[in-house]
Order: structure tokens, then C-alpha cells, then sequence
């Protein structure tokens, strides 16, 4: 005969011996109580064990936290597992605080503890225990079988899941090339001439020249640019063949230095005056060209002429504007080709 767990082949038996594997009505009571202990404790010790062998697998099967997280079952799988491990350990916590409230009770009053068992005999009821304790028993019970089950059955169901086609992503576009700046080709915006002889700055007219050039080659400058148009500006200043003295030659060493200062001084005026009347449109490093330019006459050379002679006109300075155009959202950026 069965014995769920526990078979004795030798029973206890009376004096008189009755015929039955129990000798009496409490034995079998007894071994009822122990082998529903015995079968309710091994619930949670295999529930957890199973619960733990489930994430163990989800792990082994998919491998990695991405693969497990684009399988729903799987994911839930592991879900449920850990949230079973969860709630029975805050299970385990609430059932130890009840049964140490209980034993307190019977401690603080062992006549009472009595006179309740008595009462218990033969009638169906809750004592030792309560109805929480009891309610909350079978209510870990069905937590320890069901909940690996769930997960059990998550797992065995995402074996077999496909994940639905996704599209296939589109191949990158082409990267659209750039339209190079059209070049508008070049504006002479300014003359600045007149210069005095062996002078970088200063002019025969007191300066009204060169500060009218300047003004227009910066108004020039500023509406280009609000326009769209980007360019290179060219700075050129050149000086005659009349020889220098020599205090000139000390400050400039021949005639290209001083050519080269008076373009100096012209574009420190333009920056000036461009910064005053519109600084978003100040040329960058890039956009401004400085250079030095030899006499356009080349006459004989005699003992007796004077420094103020030679060719006025070559004593200038002289504004370019190169112009190109952005070509739109399309437009290279500085330096491409």
C-alpha cells in the first residue's frame, strides 16, 4: 500500500493485535500531519530550484540579453521566475514574523494555550495556527506550483515563436556633391593714389582720397555679402622707382617694403570701417589677400632728378574684389574642391 513518502514495514502494533498497520486512530493521524509536511515542504524548496534552472536556461538557449529581450516569452519567462523568487522570499519574511507572534502568545499564557487546545478537539479549526497563517499557506502553495509552471511553459512556447519579417532597412543614399562657389569673376571697388614719395600713409590731398576709396570699397564689400556673394579681397600697393632715403630704407628696406606698407595701412582702414558698418560681413583670413606690386614705368635713372619726381600714378593702392556665389544647401564647403 502507498505510503506517499514514507512506508513502515514493520507497524506499531497493539497489545491485541487488530489487523491494521496502525495501532490506533492517532497514528494515523500523525503520519497524515507528517506526510503533508513533508510533501507541502518540498514544494517551495523544488519550486526555486526550478525557477532558477528556468533563467538558467532562457540564458543558455538565447545567449544574450538582446536575443532574450526581442522574444517576448522568453523575456516574460524570465519575468515570472524572478518575480516568484521575489515574492517567496518576502513570503518566507511574513511567515517567520507570524510564527514568532505566535509562539509569544503561547509563552505569555500557558493556561490559555491549553484551554484553546482543548477546545480544538474534534472541532475544525485553525489552532495552533490562524486563519492568516493558514489562508497565506495555501496561498504559497499555489505560488510555489503555478508560477514555475508559467514560466516553464513561456520558455517551451518561445522555442517555437518567430519573430514577425522586418523590413529590410533602405541602402543609404548617395552622398549628393557639392556645387562648387561659381566664380562671378573680379570688381576693381577701389584707387587709392597720390601717395607722397617714401610714405605709407600719407597722401597729397590730406588724406580725403584715400578715406573716400576706402568707405566705398567697404559699402561695396558689405552689399555684396548681404546678397549671398562671398569673394576674395586683393589689397595691392606699389610705389615708383624714385629711390629711397635713408630713413626710408631704414623703416622699409627698398621700394616693395614700402609698396607692401601702404597695402598694410589701406586694409587695416577697410577692416576698420567694414567692422563699424556691418562686422558679420569682416572678410576671414581666407577671404583677404595682401600683396606688393612693382612700378608700372621703369625710365632712365638720372643723377639730377629730383625725389619728388617719378610717376605719381604708380604710388597707389589698389582694392580687388574677387566674387563667387553659394550655390544653395548643395554649396562645398570652404576649401573643398
Amino acid at each position: 500500500m502507498a505510503n506517499f513518502g514514507r512506508f513502515s514495514p514493520k507497524p506499531k502494533q497493539l497489545p491485541e493485535d487488530n489487523g491494521t498497520r496502525f495501532g490506533s486512530a492517532s497514528d494515523a493521524t500523525k503520519e497524515l500531519h507528517e506526510q503533508f509536511n513533508d510533501w507541502s515542504a518540498a514544494i517551495p524548496k523544488y519550486g526555486q530550484q526550478v525557477a532558477l534552472a528556468l533563467i538558467a536556461a532562457n540564458w543558455a538557449i538565447y545567449g544574450s540579453r538582446a536575443a532574450i529581450l526581442s522574444n517576448p516569452f522568453s523575456k516574460w519567462s524570465i519575468a515570472v521566475a524572478v518575480f516568484y523568487l521575489g515574492v517567496n522570499l518576502a513570503g518566507v519574511s511574513w511567515m517567520t514574523r507570524q510564527f514568532s507572534k505566535r509562539k509569544l502568545y503561547a509563552d505569555e499564557d500557558v493556561a490559555r494555550w491549553k484551554r484553546e487546545y482543548e477546545a480544538s478537539i474534534g472541532v475544525e479549526t485553525n489552532w495552533p495556527y490562524t486563519a492568516y497563517i493558514d489562508g497565506f499557506g495555501g496561498f504559497m502553495r499555489c505560488v510555489h506550483t503555478f508560477a514555475p509552471l508559467v514560466s516553464g511553459a513561456l520558455l517551451l512556447i518561445s522555442l517555437f515563436w518567430t519573430a514577425p519579417p522586418q523590413p529590410k532597412p533602405l541602402p543609404p543614399a548617395p552622398p549628393t556633391p557639392c556645387t562648387p562657389d561659381a566664380i562671378a569673376g573680379p570688381q576693381h571697388i577701389a584707387s587709392i593714389n597720390g601717395f607722397l614719395p617714401g610714405s605709407a600713409l600719407e597722401t597729397d590731398d590730406g588724406g580725403v582720397n584715400l578715406r573716400s576709396e576706402v568707405t566705398r570699397a567697404a559699402d561695396t564689400w558689405i552689399s555684396k555679402r548681404k546678397t549671398g556673394q562671398h569673394g576674395l579681397l586683393l589689397i595691392v600697393g606699389s610705389t615708383d622707382r624714385v629711390g629711397l632715403g635713408s630713413s626710408g630704407k631704414a623703416r622699409f628696406d627698398a621700394n616693395i617694403g614700402l609698396a607692401q606698407a601702404r597695402a598694410q595701412e589701406v586694409k587695416t582702414q577697410l577692416m576698420s570701417v567694414v567692422a563699424e558698418k556691418g562686422s558679420q560681413a569682416l572678410p576671414t583670413a581666407d577671404e583677404l589677400l595682401v600683396l606688393a606690386s612693382g612700378p608700372a614705368h621703369s625710365p632712365a635713372i638720372c643723377p639730377g632728378c629730383s625725389p619728388t619726381q617719378g610717376y605719381p600714378e604708380d604710388r597707389r593702392v589698389d582694392i580687388w574684389a574677387i566674387w563667387s556665389s553659394r550655390s544653395g544647401a548643395n554649396a562645398c564647403p570652404p576649401g573643398a574642391k
